[in-house]
């Protein structure tokens, strides 16, 4: 069984499968920007599926990420 801390130092922990079980991220992210350029863009196709009773829906956004800090992230890697 893998348990995973809730928080490592004091400070909020969370899993994701975006890093790799080895590696950790660990920073400020008040100094992340994420900047959307637009709404949300959603696309309904009811017709390609509509034999299996399907709807689908594609959704899409464009989004820009920016570091205001480098110093303030720190990425550690080949954790064992």
């Amino acid at each position: 069984t893998i348990m995973f801390a809730r928080s490592i130092n004091g400070h909020p922990a969370h899993v994701t499968s975006h890093v790799p079980a080895s590696s950790l991220l660990f920073g400020n992210f008040y100094d992340l920007m994420i900047l959307q350029w637009s709404g949300i863009d959603l696309i309904v196709n009811k017709y390609s599926y509509a034999r299996q009773g399907y709807v689908l829906i594609t959704a899409g956004m464009w989004v820009n990420i920016h570091v205001a800090n480098t110093d303030s992230f720190y990425k550690i890697t080949d954790i064992t």
